[in-house]
């Protein structure tokens, strides 16, 4: 029921009048822009990994997990976006489970190029099911003609609802664009992922990202493949589809 809910809201908002959309170059890299005042802007994450799982004969399968977010963005101004998410999970090993809701605020302190850097910055709260979690990010951006480069430098704090030991993250992210033409952008990606106390375990990602843009729409997806660390995944693979509303 859960998820048919979420399939109808998305369902609903992608027939309501179009707006231009805020496009995303990269998968996991946010940049500068922000949705214009007054907009409304739907983007749907889709997140797939193949993982290998017990096959309960000694051996292991390889069985894929999808994490799915549901996102609307509302510009408070035009500095100034607010976001509100819907989570969901795809587990190898059972049916799909809610897993909670996110919300933040992300703004800009200037327009693009009027600093030396482009900064913004990034702030959020997640509601799942067993912990709280908070997240702050610093959005770095330069442009050197059809070339964007991008950083993010983020963290997490996870706190179990259980009363356990709360856990600081470490999930900083950074990667250059090119973009051809306004509606075709090629990218590389990084990605860390660990907890800031266990670094020389952190998950190391890296891989190519095209994005293509048509009129209010636009699709992103990145193919990222495991260099270090201790996921049980060898293959990251984000798609993410935006459309003004």
């Amino acid at each position: 029921m859960r998820f048919a809910f979420l399939v109808a809201v998305t369902a609903l908002a992608l027939l309501a009048t179009p707006a231009a959309a805020n496009p995303r170059p990269l998968g996991f890299t946010y940049g500068y822009g922000t949705t214009p005042e007054g907009q409304l802007e739907l983007e749907q994450y889709i997140d797939v990994r193949p993982l290998e799982v017990d096959d309960g004969a000694g051996g292991t399968d390889t069985r894929l997990q999808f994490d799915l977010q549901t996102e609307f963005e509302l510009g408070l101004s035009d500095h100034w976006e607010l976001g509100f998410y819907l989570v969901g999970r795809q587990p190898v090993d059972g049916p799909f489970v809610f897993r909670g809701l996110k919300q933040r605020v992300r703004g800009r302190f200037a327009e693009e190029g009027e600093l030396p850097i482009d900064i913004g910055i990034y702030l959020e709260i997640i509601e799942y099911g067993d912990a709280i979690e908070f997240e702050e990010k610093l959005i770095l951006q330069k442009r050197f003609g059809s070339f964007l480069a991008l950083a993010n430098l983020s963290f997490e704090q996870e706190v179990p609802l259980d009363g356990g030991e709360a856990e600081l993250v470490f999930n900083p992210s950074l990667g250059i664009a090119w973009a051809p033409s306004p509606s075709v952008s090629l990218g590389l990606e990084y990605r860390l992922d660990g907890e800031f106390e266990e670094l020389g375990e952190a998950d190391h990602y890296l891989g190519p990202v095209l994005m293509l843009v048509k009129g209010e729409y636009f699709a992103t997806i990145g193919a990222y493949a495991h260099l270090a660390g201790e996921s049980e995944g060898d293959v990251w693979v984000r798609c993410l589809l935006g459309i003004g509303l």
